[in-house]
């Protein structure tokens, strides 16, 4: 090889280096901003902040209050229950779909049941918030239902559809 061939190639290397150290220099300053970002902006509240607001908003009376506790400690206990239950079969669909002869039957019946438990939890919990829905005047339950359907974070929820579109 000629040594202007050599430099030549010598020069491309440097050039891709410098330009791989710019592109991740600058997804880091992203993402870094964006943390700072939310971070300024407060973030979304946690679920129990929310529900603190809610209840708050809906301007409860003893009894409804009491009723509101009993639905967020039910909603608590079912997420509990479902994220404790459908870990497991989500490990093992990960575990099998990463082998290099996957049993799709198996992951099929894996997603089956963390599906069918995800159905039972969509159940229960349309229970828990009509029973509680039932103990609202009309105007807190139409409230209520505003306050379900907004996003509880605008912002967060817009970064999050730039990102994941």
């Amino acid at each position: 090889m000629t040594a202007a061939a050599e430099g030549s190639t010598s020069g491309v290397r440097r050039r891709l280096v410098w330009a791989a150290l710019a592109v991740s220099l600058a997804v880091n300053v992203f993402f870094v901003g964006t943390m700072v970002w939310l971070r300024m902006e407060g973030g979304p509240p946690a679920p129990g902040q929310r529900l603190q607001e809610i209840a708050r908003d809906l301007h409860l009376s003893d009894d409804q209050r009491e009723a509101f506790r009993h639905f967020a400690m039910e909603m608590h206990r079912n997420t509990i229950q479902l994220r404790e239950s459908n870990h497991p079969l989500v490990q093992r669909v990960w575990e099998e779909i990463g082998r290099p002869q996957p049993d799709l039957d198996l992951v099929n019946q894996l997603v089956d049941q963390a599906t069918a438990n995800r159905h039972a939890y969509q159940k229960t919990m349309t229970a828990e918030v009509t029973r509680f829905l039932a103990s609202l005047k009309p105007e807190q339950r139409a409230e209520f239902m505003n306050l379900a359907k907004t996003p509880h974070d605008q912002k967060t929820w817009l970064l999050h559809r730039l990102i994941i579109p």
